[in-house]
């Protein structure tokens, strides 16, 4: 009995810690999304050129 008194309060902080590192990451997640998503539409942009650029062909000198 004894043993489980003991455990009990490592048992709350086991899963006060475990809720506050699901707070945390549900607090940080969109916002590491959203930095990350604000580069795509440049990258987007540098693909595409790039793939019209390479259909094109080389560019004849005249």
């Amino acid at each position: 009995m004894a043993a489980m008194r003991e455990c009990a309060p490592a048992q709350r902080i086991k899963q006060k810690a475990h809720s506050i590192e699901w707070a945390l990451w549900l607090y940080w997640e969109p916002a590491g999304l959203a930095y990350h998503g604000a580069g795509l539409p440049a990258v987007y942009y540098i693909a595409r050129r790039f793939l019209s650029l390479a259909r094109a062909g080389p560019a004849e000198d005249s």
